[in-house]
This record gives C-alpha cells, structure tokens and sequence, in this order.
C-alpha cells in the first residue's frame, strides 16, 4: 500500500513537537497523524485509480499536509458515497485515528474503554472544535494559571529564578550498625562533551556525605548496590538489607542546577535551596480545601517488572511525589480551577471545560516530568520522563523541577505546545462522538459503519490502565465533579481491558485464553456494525509468538478475511524502550472485509513457508533499499504468515504454534537479526 511513504513521514513525525495534538495530552503507543491520515483515507476511497494512489502516497508523506492536497481527497471521498461515510475507531486511544478522520470530513465515531483515554479524546474531539479563537483562549488563560502558580508556590522555591532544577537521591541507615549511608545510582549530572560532572560520596565515621566532582571519572567503587537482586550492602559492616523507600529511607538533596549563558551550572546545596516542611504542607492543605478534596488513597499494583517501585516500599500514588512535588501538583490544580469558575462565569460553561479541559495538559506534565521517577539524564542535561512504558521503574536518583522556570521540563514552555495543539483542533468543521464503552460491546447498530479503523493493545505489550491512573487520579480531583461520568471512580476501569496479563488471568495459558476470547468478542462486533461492504483495518505488533498466535486464533473465530497484512515502520529507533530491549520497531495493518464465501479451509505447511519465501523476497527488493532494517523487513514477513493462518481453519499435520516456528526459523536463515521471542505474558 502506502509503506515507504507512511513509514517515512511516520519516523520524521515522532522528532517534531507542537506539529500535532499529541503534544497536548500524555498517552502511550500513538501511531503518526500523516501515516493514520493516509490508512483511513485508503479505508474509504476506492483503490485502481492511479490519481487516488497518488493522492495517498503524498498524504501519507506530509505533515502538516498541503492544504489544496486535503480538499481534493475530501472531494474524493465525498463523491464515492451517497452520504458522509461513518468511520469507527473502536481503541481510541491517544485519539490520531479520529482526528484524523475528521480532518477527512467523515462522520466519525469513537469507543474506548478507559476513562482516562475517553476524556482525552472528548477533550480533542467534542469539546475543543467547539469553541472559537480556541489558541487565543489557552493562551490567555494558561498564562493565568501559571502566574498564579508562580504565586502561590514562591515560598517553596526561595532560590528562584537562578535555581531551575534539584537532584535528589535516597539515604538510608544501617539497621545493624547505625551507619547513614546512600543509595545513589546515577551520579553523574553532565556527560556532555567536555563535561565530566558528577556526584561523589565521601565516607566518615558516622555515615556518608555527597559533593560535586567536576572532573569525574570511574564512580563505580561508591554504589552500596551490590546485585541486581534489589539488595545493598551497609560500606561500614556489610549487613545487607533490601531498602524501603518509605520507610528507613529519606531524601537526600545533593545538588541544585543553575541556568547561565551558555548552559548550566551544578552546585553544592544550600540551606536557601529548599522550603520548611510546615511550608509545603499549607500551601497542599490549602489547595486540597479549595477543591474540596484528599489526597488520592488509591493504590500501586505489586507488579514486579511493571510497576517496581511498588516493590521498594513507594504503595500509593500519593507517594510518588516529594512533598514540595506534591504541593506544587496541588496547586496547579487548584488554580486551574480557579481559571475554570472565573471562565464559567465570564464565557459559560461549554468554553469554561473546554478550556480547562486542555490545560489539564499541565498537569500531565508535572506528573510525568516532574515526580520521584524523573530520571536526570546526563547526556543532554535534561530532564526524562517516568511514565514512558511499558514498565515503571524505581529510581534511586531523580531529578525535581521548578515548573514554573525557564528550565528543563518547565510548564512555560509546555503551555506553548498546548497552545500551538489547539490551534490546530480550531481546524476541526464538526466534532466527534465519543463513548467510555468497552470494544467487546459497541453501542452501535448493524452495518452502521463504512469503515473501521483502529489500533488495539498488543497482547500485552503496555497495560495502559495501570500507566493511566498515575495521571486519571490527580485529574479526578479536578474533574469529578465537571464530567461525572468518567471521573466518578476514584480509578480507571480494568474489568474489560483487552490486555493478557498472566497476574490478573492467574496463569500464562488463562492469559492467552482471556485474550483471545476477548479479541473474538471485539471482532465479531467489529464485524456486526460493519457495512457489507465497508473496510476493517486495525494495526498491530509484537515480538513474541504468542501475541501472533492469538491474533490468529481471534480472526479465525470471525466471519473476517484478512485481505492484505501492510507492513509499516513508524517508530524512533532510538526511544528508550528500543535501546534497551529488543522492541518491535514495525507495527501491521492487517485490512480485511466480511467474508461471503464458504467456511475457512485447511492450508499445507509447504503452502504457507512458500508465501511467506515470496512475500520476502518482493520485501527485500522494496523495503531494504529503502532503509528498512533486517529485523523490520523478517517481522514484516512474519505478520503476512499470521495474516495468511487467518484466513485458513488450520495448518494440515501441524499446530498454528509448529507453521509459526517453522516460518521464524525460515527467517532466521534470511535475516540473523531476527528474534521472535517465547515468553508468557507478565
């Protein structure tokens, strides 16, 4: 279909900022608008012509995509239907498949399932479009909220405007000989060129203390880790213990970053640096008071490789945050309140949501770049995000921001990307339907769309319920009481999360059952409001066989037949996950019709290896000159054997598992790069 083109524009997508709404709100796994922008418009446009096909390759290859270019495909749309077409993203998500489709002119539709990725996409679909001059008014009343915030919080930050950003790591004391010691991991501040900066520990009789190297070198002898089984050992009388961040533990600040020109100056702490705790605790109990509100009691889930810090002691979602972290949280929230009434009263209720609505993207912010699991990062001296997926991790070492400065992560600059985002939603000629319903049960009626298409969870790839809450339950205290019907629990839903989770199913076999069960139900319901004629496409991608084997399973069960599987390699080779894991970096469309003809038929071994020997060849030829990496192009192939196990009822003499392995041991053969994983799920 679309590949080079999509894959390109996808890849140059994810380095820019502000070009799209994704910059607005966090969400995880979202595809790019120019590669979305092209898949939903093949969905609805007849194919053979060649000025469609070409009208789709420079879609797919622009973002923001030329103006003239947009209207001559509506047109094309517009003429090939007696009325507005229907398109249904069942998976909202992070809400790119809609948005794009209304950029299309397509009556457009949305389900999803969690509360936290409803109100994002009402947010962007529903309520936005709605209001005139919307950039101006995010403009004018972010600024508010920020000056206010500034305001409000200047007590807790007394070495404002120099000091733009703090490190913190943990200490903890010896329970065997008393010792204070600390558990620092990361020391280093500055791994720029020419810059070898770093935190050191020094060791006196009674415990430890830090200081700041400004020509370091090899820190390794200091860490008081001693395995990678979560252990440290006391430097002073070797007891070794497992350390509970919050209890035996205590923060330690060691040292406090500086803006100056050019770049940054790292510094010893001072006692002007920091707050009194009596301060940090009124300015949250009075921001609690104001919105009327505690604290959120909800809980971590003890998920050990997805959500660690559960596992070192930090339980809550409260405890995430330091106390000046939590305080600030606090009062941004209460003044975006405050901007939400005064706006209530000046521009009425719908302009009042909407808004605040969007600048609820602050809060995003400092949850996610500005909390116990911010990691400093040394290479470019800024600050990195927590809650980047799929696991959480626990941090002994992280970085504090002041929000409102001029430094790394600040909400200054945030606001600006709000801004610019929704600008782009006053484009918008009609809103969305959004509904906070599960994929397995669609609101819908027969036949009611002409196409489908959506990007569900991966098996278990993220467990995007678990991510949410960190964000939904400081959210709820904002918006409980403005949209009742998604903030009303005091966490997101997981009873109808399409994910396989071998904690929640209870073994790895009822994991896989779970899924595949409810990747059937959704299907069917794809298919039950599905034209006769109308288009099925949805995206996917994994690294393991069993995340392919249930797609199988789940398509076999339907009354869909898998027509064409679209490879596409639209992410960032360099994201963190795929530095330090073997993540996928190609995802498939898998595009399918309702099938008219008789039942599934069986398929011979030697018939599918032979497909698949084919398709990679024509991929070889196509896709690596192309830049596509060995590894992309096999996993590629591998999604075509998957499609092809679709559409038959079984393998003859062979399980789906035998066909699966024996196509990746093919692959193997071609591309040594390629590695298709067997593991159960988390």
């Amino acid at each position: 279909m679309l590949q080079y083109e999509a894959s390109c524009a996808g890849a140059r997508e994810r380095y820019s900022r502000a070009r799209t709404p994704q910059t607005i709100f966090v969400w995880w796994a979202r595809r790019p608008h120019s590669s979305m922008r092209a898949l939903v418009a093949a969905s609805l446009l007849p194919s053979g012509s060649g000025a469609v096909a070409r009208d789709l390759s420079a879609l797919a290859s622009q973002q923001p995509p030329d103006a003239q270019l947009l209207l001559d495909v509506r047109r094309r749309i517009a003429g090939a239907y007696d009325e507005r077409p229907r398109v249904l993203d069942m998976f909202g998500g992070g809400g790119t498949i809609p948005f794009e489709a209304l950029t299309l002119g397509v009556e457009t539709h949305v389900v999803e399932v969690s509360e936290l990725a409803a109100f994002l996409n009402k947010t962007l679909l529903e309520l936005a479009p709605q209001i005139t001059n919307l950039g101006d008014r995010i403009s004018e009343s972010g600024a508010r909220v920020l000056s206010n915030l500034a305001e409000v919080t200047a007590r807790m930050f007394p070495a404002r405007p120099t000091a733009s950003n703090y490190i913190w790591t943990y200490a903890t004391k010896c329970s065997a000989c008393g010792f204070s010691y600390s558990l620092c991991k990361r020391p280093w501040l500055s791994r720029k060129k020419g810059r070898r900066i770093a935190t050191r520990v020094h060791t006196t009789d009674t415990d430890q203390r830090t200081e700041i190297d400004h020509n370091a070198s090899d820190l390794s002898s200091q860490s008081a880790w001693r395995s990678r089984s979560g252990h440290v050992r006391c430097p002073k009388c070797d007891f070794e213990c497992r350390p509970n961040a919050s209890r035996g533990c205590s923060d330690r600040h060691v040292a406090t970053i500086e803006l100056s020109n050019p770049g940054k100056v790292f510094r010893k702490p001072t006692s002007y640096d920091l707050p009194s705790p009596e301060i940090c605790a009124e300015i949250e109990e009075l921001a609690l008071r104001q919105l009327g509100a505690e604290l959120p009691a909800t809980e971590l889930p003890q998920w050990s490789g997805i959500v660690n810090p559960a596992m070192y002691g930090i339980e809550r979602h409260a405890q995430v945050f330091n106390p000046r972290q939590r305080s600030t949280l606090l009062a941004l929230i209460a003044a975006l309140r405050r901007e939400h009434d005064r706006l209530r009263a000046t521009d009425g209720p719908e302009t009042a949501l909407a808004v605040t609505a969007l600048l609820s993207g602050l809060v995003d912010q400092v949850v996610d770049w500005n909390c116990r699991l911010s990691m400093w990062i040394p290479q470019n001296e800024q600050v990195g995000r927590a809650f980047c997926g799929p696991g959480i991790a626990m941090l002994w070492d992280y970085a504090e921001t002041d929000p409102v400065g001029r430094g790394p992560s600040n909400l200054w600059a945030k606001l600006k990307r709000i801004e610019n985002g929704a600008r782009l939603l006053e484009g918008l000629e009609c809103a969305a339907s959004v509904v906070n319903a599960s994929a397995q049960n669609l609101p819908h009626r027969d036949e009611f769309f002409d196409a489908i298409v959506t990007d569900p969870p991966y098996y278990d790839n993220l467990f995007y319920s678990v991510l949410a809450d960190f964000f939904y339950v400081w959210k709820r205290l904002l918006f409980r009481d403005l949209l009742p019907e998604l903030f009303a629990p005091p966490s997101t839903s997981t009873r109808d999360e399409l994910v396989a989770s071998r904690q929640r199913s209870g073994s790895t076999r009822a994991a896989f059952d779970d899924y595949v069960q409810n990747l059937t139900v959704a299907l069917s319901e794809a298919s039950r409001v599905l034209k006769q004629e109308g288009v099925f496409c949805m995206l996917y991608g994994h690294s393991a066989l069993d995340g392919w084997r249930a797609l199988v399973h789940s398509y076999r069960a339907t009354s869909l037949h898998v027509t064409s599987v679209q490879p596409l390699s639209i992410e960032r080779r360099q994201r963190p996950r795929a530095m330090t894991s073997d993540a996928v970096n190609t995802c498939v469309v898998l595009v399918a019709r309702k099938r008219t003809n008789s039942a599934k038929r069986p398929i011979r071994l030697k018939t599918l290896v032979d497909r698949v020997e084919q398709c990679t060849a024509n991929y070889m030829a196509s896709l690596r000159p192309a830049g596509w990496a060995d590894a992309d192009i096999a996993m590629a192939a591998f999604a075509q054997a998957s499609g092809i196990l679709s559409n038959a009822s079984q393998v003859e003499g062979h399980t789906d598992t035998e066909a699966l392995l024996k196509v990746a041991d093919y692959l193997q053969t071609q591309f040594s790069e390629f590695r298709l994983q067997r593991r159960g799920s988390i």
